[in-house]
């Protein structure tokens, strides 16, 4: 029972450290990759998994003019996208025993289902990885402002 127990308690230790897609990643590139999947699946718990994706999710809309001359957001389904550049360093500090890097990700995005739709933007994306414990990287999506 108890050597049960502990492969419970060590299998939810690696599941509550591995980033999104439930593997550990180790390149910005492929978090972007695994988002975009994500969200083309429409799979919410994936995109919940990738990090705080509200700024991302924003890219993917463009905006009409309802009947009554008010504009609303249109989703844009089947997403591809190619990068651009990736600019990627680590932070000059340590905090509470965690090595953090930045990257940003220019990609252009575009739609195999509206051919109007393009947008250039910029990602960033988080990896924190304790300095004590040998980890995988695992990219995590966050907001462009702030920490």
């Amino acid at each position: 029972m108890l050597r049960r127990l502990s492969g419970f308690c060590v299998l939810f230790a690696i599941l509550a450290l591995v980033g999104c897609g439930g593997k550990p990643f180790v390149s910005p590139e492929a978090a972007l990759e695994t988002y975009v999947e994500a969200y083309n699946a429409m799979d919410k718990q994936a995109m919940a998994r990738c990090g705080n994706d509200v700024d991302v999710r924003n890219l993917f809309r463009t905006t009409e003019e309802d009947i009554l001359g008010e504009d609303t957001y249109v989703p844009v389904k089947a997403i591809k996208f190619k990068i651009v550049s990736v600019n990627q360093r680590p932070r000059a500090n340590i905090a509470n025993y965690y090595l953090t890097e930045d990257a940003w990700i220019e990609a252009e995005f575009r739609s195999l289902d509206d051919p109007k739709f393009r947008k250039v933007a910029t990602v960033r994306l988080v990896n924190r990885t304790h300095s004590f414990y040998m980890e995988e990287p695992h990219w995590q999506l966050v907001p462009s402002a702030g920490d």
